[in-house]
């Protein structure tokens, strides 16, 4: 990262690499760096909302989820599954709080 910062393959590695290793804001941090550079992906918004999720940051989990299932589209595969239920959670929950 010292050598080439604007590197995206090494920027997405070292994002991986943060998300494996279950530190939810650095992997954060990492995507949002990528993002100023590309749009992100629907995997990118799929971690992204994981990791608000494991952080208790609901509302913005929430908005990743959706973001996510945006650009899926109707694919079916485990983790639209996964944010479809989540945000089902998550909509309940926020409701209950307001």
């Amino acid at each position: 990262m010292q050598l080439d910062a604007n590197n995206l393959v090494y920027l997405k590695d070292l994002g991986s690499t943060y998300y494996l290793s279950g530190n939810c804001p650095a992997t954060l941090a990492t995507l949002d760096i990528i993002a100023k550079a590309e749009p992100p992906t629907s995997g990118a918004w799929f971690i992204r909302a994981l990791c608000y999720d494991k952080l208790r940051q609901f509302k913005p989990a929430l908005a990743a989820y959706d973001e996510f299932l945006a650009l899926e589209q109707g694919k079916t595969s485990d983790q639209v599954w996964q944010a479809q239920q989540r945000s089902k959670v998550l909509r309940h929950m926020l409701g209950e709080k307001r």
